[in-house]
């Protein structure tokens, strides 16, 4: 599970930024990821398969979701493997996108000169950029959070004093066999991140560096 967890999170991270590549890196899925919205309401949601993560279902049998909103977009669930993650990532830039065009609706000033539209462009662009930090600073909180109570559940903490006791049962299932060190250590490589990121480090370096330390 710990695995799992940190591929779909290097597929997430690696192609987030504003400025990531378009085509995947990963392996094409023969079953594409559907995507379904709550009626009327920015809430996006995919249903994974029934059964265990095999070749039949190329991994998919985890539940996401995410809300787009003008305060940003909250993800639920990065799925299970590299590929799963990066057709996620596809339609929350898609939604994310739609939704800061759709506030700021640049349309209403087509007949600004070509230099102040320029301008609100690169303003639009700075937006996004600024709920993907956002965003990005979120991932980082859960994951802590996550890898936290990881460490609770290898010293046999209760259940109580998780930051996300609905999950005890899978949190203690992934803490099996960990030790106090090894879970102080994911801890330490999350840090790890945030200060490179502080440090204008390349974003990928910095993630796939600090990410590849969980595994």
């Amino acid at each position: 599970m710990k695995r799992l967890l940190v591929a779909a999170l290097l597929a997430v991270c690696a192609g987030f930024a504003a400025d990531a590549q378009t085509v995947s890196p990963y392996p094409a899925l023969t079953i594409p990821l559907k995507i379904d919205q709550v009626p009327g309401q920015p809430v996006w949601y995919s249903t994974g398969n029934h059964g265990i993560p095999g070749k039949d279902n190329e991994g998919n049998t985890s539940n996401a979701a995410f809300v787009a909103t003008s305060d940003g977009v909250a993800v639920f669930d990065a799925l299970g493997t590299p590929s799963l993650g990066w057709a996620l990532l596809q339609e929350i830039r898609k939604e994310t996108r739609a939704q800061v065009e759709a506030e700021m609706n640049l349309d209403r000033y087509e007949e600004l000169e070509p230099r102040v539209r320029e301008r609100l462009d690169e303003q639009l662009e700075a937006r996004i950029e600024g709920e993907y930090r956002a965003a990005r600073e979120r991932l980082l909180e859960e994951m802590y959070s996550w890898f936290g109570d990881l460490l609770l559940c290898a010293e046999g903490a209760d259940d109580k004093l998780l930051a996300h006791p609905d999950q005890a049962p899978a949190v203690r299932r992934a803490a099996t066999g960990l030790t106090y060190l090894e879970t102080c250590q994911d801890l330490e490589a999350i840090e790890q991140i945030r200060d490179s990121l502080s440090r204008n480090i390349s974003e990928t370096l910095a993630f796939e560096v600090g990410l590849l330390k969980l595994a």
